[in-house]
């Protein structure tokens, strides 16, 4: 007990300059804004880097889900290998890399292995010494821009009572 006795409560000082201790965030929204302008700009000054990296087309675990087709975190290296690319080679063109990742089905490994020669035939590695806009010009480097529908054709699930090959059309990328 603080006290012995009837004495009065003690005044509690407790105005310790709060606002020192706190930081507050309201430049937020226009920092998001800041990002998204940066982000556009990035985009527009290299068109030719791909935008996000390639992933590979795998199922869903358990048997409750595995006629679910969908994307991956990173291609195997057996699947890198097929192609024979390095695993240390493959993220700086744009292709992910999961090196915990087993193949457990042919039929997967193919369709993977199809994914990434696809899309390296549509590759441009761009040389430091030469200027790619003296090689092409832009319109005949760039594909044609992609609807959020072929995206989701590309990894729509599949029936379950279907014989279960994955989709492999020119639109997945």
């Amino acid at each position: 007990m603080p006290f012995a006795g009837s004495q009065p409560l003690p005044n509690d000082h407790r105005r310790k300059h709060w606002t020192r201790r706190i930081k507050t965030c309201f430049d937020q929204p226009m920092k998001k804004i800041r990002r998204r302008r940066l982000r556009a700009e990035k985009k527009a000054a290299n068109p030719l880097q791909p935008t996000s990296l390639l992933r590979p087309v795998v199922r869903c675990p358990t048997r409750r889900y595995n006629f679910r087709v969908r994307r991956g975190r990173g291609f195997s290296l057996q699947e890198l290998k097929a192609v024979g690319l390095n695993k240390y080679y493959a993220p700086t063109v744009g292709i992910s890399v999961d090196y915990r990742r087993k193949n457990k089905s042919v039929e997967g490994l193919t369709a993977n292995v199809a994914r990434l020669r696809e899309y390296l035939s549509m590759l441009v590695v761009k040389s430091k010494n030469v200027s790619i806009s003296a090689v092409f010009s832009v319109s005949e480097i760039l594909p044609a821009p992609r609807s959020r529908k072929d995206q989701r054709e590309c990894l729509q699930g599949h029936n379950p009572h279907h014989t279960g090959q994955v989709r492999t059309s020119s639109t997945c990328h």
